[in-house]
């Protein structure tokens, strides 16, 4: 039987697991950086808040929130901005992302964040966890020529220009 934690990493084990996992994830294979290396790229997420998944004492999946502040109708609220959301072969279809996830939105809510948002990979998972996708703009191109007549015509009303 496999024992699967849910828990936030402490400082010292971001490094480590977060190579592993997001370079497997998100750089071509088989790139695995220098420790070094990594530590460098990263040091700039000291604030970000990481959570993992470990079955059997591994890590399977691992996520990554940023402090945010969003304006929604003129009202700042804090947030989280989700990245690095990752689950190594060995662990996907078995809920792990799923459940750290929602371990982490409950840090989010704990700390006061009203808001999370992500770019997602697949809307249709994160779907699942109650996000929904902003309005996709919807673009109209005419031809103006069919408007032309309406520049001979004396129209009532005022330019707001």
């Amino acid at each position: 039987m496999t024992t699967t934690t849910i828990r936030q990493l402490q400082r010292d084990e971001i490094p480590e697991i977060t190579r592993l996992l997001t370079s497997y994830a998100f750089r071509s294979t088989p790139s695995l950086p220098e420790r070094a290396t990594w530590q460098q790229e990263m040091a700039y997420l000291d604030e970000a808040t990481h959570f993992a998944v470990f079955a059997d004492k591994q890590p399977v999946a691992s996520a990554a929130s940023s402090p945010i502040i969003q304006n929604i109708r003129g009202q700042f609220y804090p947030g989280g901005g989700l990245w690095a959301v990752t689950t190594h072969p060995a662990g996907r279809r078995k809920g792990y992302a799923r459940a750290m996830l929602t371990a982490l939105l409950a840090r989010l809510h704990e700390d006061g964040c009203a808001i999370s948002v992500l770019y997602p990979f697949r809307e249709s998972f994160y779907t699942r966890l109650g996000y929904t996708a902003f309005q996709q703009p919807k673009v109209v191109r005419f031809s103006p020529v069919g408007l032309q007549p309406l520049l001979k015509k004396e129209l009532d009303g005022m330019w707001n220009w």
